[in-house]
């Protein structure tokens, strides 16, 4: 009988408790997520995106996280969070970014990359729900050209959709202040944003300072312009290259033209009269009278023209798309390596790894000899003796054991007590100040745990900071390794599940407005550098460098607000911008070893941030500081922070050069762009030369040191001598009239010039030589070497 009522009250029991577990489940089964990736649901292969989120709840109450995987590549990985609230029956629509959907996830098409918890995801409790389970975006080809356009009648762009960058083809995407992301990652997929005759004043505040903060970081706008073009740009006007003084009708119209079977066909064209605003220059027309002019700001670009891009007789011109690919040309296309996405990742294993090296307490292997013979002469002869003689030899049982177990505790806390009481926190960063007091660059931050759990990282807006998987994999879920919820003034990066006495690394981009500049005043005299160099930042730098080619000079340390003075012999009598001389690394060993090997981490990744944004031929001052310029903190917790940071600032010309040189690659800042094929992939970065072209006609173009382009330029000779596994065809272009010169092989493999040289130097120390490739198929190429002997006077 009594089990009988048992059985009796187990079932009711059930009966009261199934209503419960059916609402939670009906609950979460209520939400339904749809997603809108990119925009128009596009977005660029391995860069950041918009995403737009609708969640409809059809059932109670809901409050809890949605989280998104994401993984910029198989080094990078997370979950981004987001936190809904939702009364029953409720539609609401949310705004989010995505850093990036890269090979791990779009390698496994049936995993699930959203995930919704109720609660928040500390919780565990993760739910069903219906609708999209993972983002499936459309993507844009990284070897495609994607640009944003802000155009109220963007339907009349038909030259700029037809036109290719650098041959790539083009991807035009609209935009509005509808779509337009509120935050610069969510712009990363854009190469080029074109503003033509649209009213900003119609964008909030978040997203004016998502397109600023987009050019700072890299990005080029290209603005068309009527009357009404500084009223509907708005506070952008601000960085505007134009100020609008009045409009004009333009009838000679022969700038349009880069082709000579393509003479324009357009009688007048309506313009702005305008002046070029402060820092701005004109790239066509007059000082006076500019018709496209542009602007740096920061790492990016601002152009502008003085017509409208969507002129219905530019747009009925066959001319007028080459000549946005002209245009194109012209810009920082090439270097535009923030807009790359996830550029910090790239540099992992060169600058990362060497950031997840901590030090430890050694003992010296006399010491441990020492340790142990006085262990061995104090367990064996002398507690024999001294037992012995009280009598007590039968407690040596726990006592040798005693002074073992306490020994080895003596030994492993000595080694190991800075590891115990608290974690430890590596901070490596290289920052390129612009003069004006910004600096920005890369950042790694590397935390050495001293227990197992969760760790938050804490970070500003101006840090994007992404962590770190080495062992990324189609198969793993992002969200558990890390994740981020990003807040109004802070993103938090929690690493998950961190083992004891282990090492996680986040990196990314890194910004500040307000560090500091250098101050240089330099000159170079007969191979001696004289001078100062003022310290206007808020740190001390314990060895400051001139970095000039393949060349670095020790200047000395200066403080906070000092300044250097300088008396320095060089081996050179000109100054040109930085290249790697790829020397192999050498072997270090101990703390001081540690910090060498990160100094030569820093230099080996900052000669490419600087050839990458390299602007003319100018050398580098740069300087180490173990103060912290950028940081982090951890919630919850203090770690020991080891800071070091490389800052560096390129330096104006120091005087004219006078007197004879010869000038080889590395010293010549060369760069090629193609007129008639494509870029596939450019590896030549110190110097060597490498690059992965298609078959086609390209512009080789040699530019002078700085320090040379004041001067009265006198050329005797120019050396060319490619590489047989890569034969090339060499013409030389005249500036005045762009007439060609065919070069023909004067020995093996060789091409000399001598005859009227000059005359094919620009006024801005340019040389062009264009070389057509026809290997059949073959892509790689090596750039010839190239000797250029002349005189400077003053």
């Amino acid at each position: 009988m009594k089990n009988v009522t048992k059985s009796i009250a187990l079932i009711l029991l059930c009966l009261c408790l199934f209503p419960m577990f059916a609402n939670t489940s009906s609950a979460a089964e209520g939400i339904k997520i749809t997603v809108e990736e990119g925009i128009d649901g596009k977005v660029k292969e391995e860069r950041g995106f918009p995403i737009t989120v609708t969640v409809q709840n059809g059932a109670e109450h809901f409050k809890g996280d949605i989280v998104f995987d994401y993984a910029q590549s198989f080094e990078s990985g997370g979950g981004r969070v987001l936190s809904i609230d939702l009364p029953p029956g409720e539609t609401r629509t949310f705004s989010l970014t995505i850093p990036g959907f890269g090979d791990p996830l779009r390698g496994n098409t049936s995993k699930e990359t959203i995930h919704l918890f109720k609660g928040d995801w500390k919780s565990g409790k993760e739910v069903k729900f219906t609708g999209d389970k993972r983002l499936n975006p459309n993507f844009i080809y990284m070897d495609y050209a994607s640009i944003g356009l802000l155009s109220k009648d963007a339907d009349r762009l038909k030259s700029l959709k037809a036109s290719q960058v650098y041959g790539n083809k083009v991807e035009a995407l609209n935009l509005s202040e509808k779509n337009f992301p509120g935050d610069a990652t969510g712009l990363q997929m854009f190469d080029f944003i074109v503003i033509d005759g649209f009213d900003l004043s119609l964008f909030s505040k978040k997203q004016l300072d998502a397109l600023h903060r987009w050019v700072d970081k890299g990005g080029t706008v290209l603005i068309g312009s009527d009357v009404n073009v500084q009223k509907t740009l708005g506070p952008l006007a601000d960085i505007a290259p134009l100020k609008v003084d009045g409009e004009q009708t333009l009838s000679d119209l022969s700038f349009l033209e880069t082709q000579k079977n393509l003479k324009v066909n357009v009688k007048t064209l309506s313009a702005i009269e305008g002046e070029l605003t402060p820092e701005s220059e004109a790239v066509i027309g007059e000082k006076e009278n500019p018709i496209l002019a542009k602007k740096s700001i920061g790492r990016g670009e601002v152009w502008q023209a003085s017509f409208l891009l969507s002129d219905s007789q530019l747009n009925d011109w066959a001319g007028f798309t080459p000549w946005i690919n002209e245009f194109y040309s012209k810009t920082k296309y090439s270097n535009n390596s923030y807009n790359m996405g996830g550029r910090a990742q790239g540099f992992y294993y060169e600058m990362g790894m060497v950031n997840e090296l901590f030090p430890s307490n050694q003992f010296k292997v006399s010491t441990l000899i020492l340790v142990v013979a006085v262990y061995l002469i104090l367990v064996i002869p002398v507690l024999y003796f001294l037992l012995r003689k009280f009598d007590k030899r039968e407690q040596s049982w726990w006592i040798i054991p005693t002074v073992s177990i306490l020994l080895s505790i003596g030994i492993f806390l000595t080694g190991a007590k800075d590891r115990v009481t608290k974690p430890h926190m590596n901070q490596m960063s290289i920052l390129e100040a612009d003069g004006k007091g910004a600096v920005q660059g890369i950042s790694a931050f590397t935390f050495f745990s001293n227990s197992s759990g969760d760790y938050t990282l804490s970070a500003g807006h101006d840090l994007e900071l992404y962590a770190n998987n080495s062992m990324n994999a189609p198969e793993f879920d992002q969200y558990k390794y890390s994740l981020d919820e990003v807040t109004r003034n802070t993103t938090d990066t929690t690493l998950r599940d961190v083992e004891y006495w282990s090492t996680r690394t986040v990196m990314g981009d890194a910004y500040k407005s307000d560090a500091g500049s250098f101050s240089p005043q330099l000159s170079l005299k007969d191979k001696t550098l004289t001078g100062s160099i003022g310290n206007d930042f808020p740190y001390d730098f314990e060895e400051v460098y001139l970095w000039s080619g393949t060349r670095t000079y020790s200047l000395g340390g200066v403080k906070a607000g000092q300044s250097l003075e300088v008396d320095k012999k060089v081996s050179v009598d000109y100054l040109s911008s930085p290249v790697s001389n790829n020397s192999i690394p050498p072997s270090f060993t101990g703390q001081q070893g540690l910090d060498d090997q990160r100094k030569q981490s820093l230099e080996q990744v900052s000669s490419y941030l600087m050839e990458e944004e390299a602007s003319g031929n100018r050398p580098v001052i740069f300087g180490y500081t173990k103060d912290g310029i950028v940081d982090v903190t951890m919630k919850d917790r203090k770690p020991k922070k080891d800071n070091l940071s490389l800052v560096y600032q390129s330096i104006p010309s120091m005087g004219d050069f006078n007197g004879p040189f010869s000038l080889k690659n590395e010293q010549l800042d060369v760069e090629v762009k193609p007129i008639d094929g494509k870029v596939i992939d450019n590896y030549s970065m110190n110097g060597s030369g490498e690059m992965e072209l298609e078959d086609g006609t390209y512009e080789m173009i040699l530019k002078l040191p700085e320090q040379m382009q004041e001067s009265d330029i006198s050329l005797n000779s120019l050396s060319i001598r490619q590489y047989p596994e890569t034969p090339l065809e060499f013409s030389m272009i005249a500036p005045s009239d762009g007439k060609e010169k065919k070069l023909e092989e004067q020995s093996s493999n060789t091409f000399e010039v001598k005859d009227r040289l000059t005359d094919y130097l620009n006024e801005d120390g340019e040389m062009v030589i264009k070389f057509v490739k026809s290997t059949q198929g073959n892509s790689y190429t090596q750039l010839p070497k190239i000797v250029l002997k002349g005189e400077a006077k003053q």
